[in-house]
């Protein structure tokens, strides 16, 4: 009998410095996903945050995407503009992925305190702030990081049987 494992899509979703990248890295490497962070895309192609190289780096960061689902990866997804996401969900849909979303939730203070701790992402105080808000979602599972290590969260959300399987 041959049994076949549904692939998985982790959709992180949460305020710049909340720790969506650092997750990220922790799910990836103890379980093998394929990390899809917008951000690093754009950070590689426009490392002086240019609107027009951003989105490039952007819509490569899609294509990859795609591409990864197209070829059955298991996936972490994240930073991906919601037009582009809806149309990666789709593709997971039709491709039968099962998909999590994880909301982190962390205060400004907290972001704040992380990005300034960045060697490469660091965005600064000023632009944390103006699009905080923009970017505290409540999506699928809710998870309060603020008062928490990475490792603490990480233990959090494997021990609550949220990604299932991995």
């Amino acid at each position: 009998m041959v049994t076949t494992t549904m692939k998985r899509a982790i959709i992180i979703y949460g305020p710049s410095g909340a720790g969506k990248s650092t997750l990220a890295g922790k799910i990836s490497g103890e379980y093998g996903y394929k990390h899809c962070d917008a951000d690093a895309f754009k950070l590689m192609f426009s490392p002086t945050r240019s609107r027009e190289r951003s989105e490039i780096g952007e819509k490569i960061c899609f294509h990859y995407t795609k591409e990864m689902i197209d070829r059955g990866y298991d996936i972490i997804i994240e930073a991906m503009p919601e037009k582009m996401l809806s149309s990666l969900k789709r593709s997971l849909k039709q491709k039968k992925y099962k998909i999590i979303e994880l909301s982190l939730i962390a205060s400004l203070h907290r972001c704040i305190k992380n990005d300034a701790m960045r060697t490469k992402k660091h965005h600064g105080e000023k632009v944390i702030t103006e699009v905080y808000e923009r970017l505290v979602y409540r999506r699928g599972h809710v998870i309060d990081v603020d008062n928490k290590t990475p490792a603490q969260v990480f233990r959090s959300i494997k021990k609550s049987g949220i990604l299932g399987r991995v």
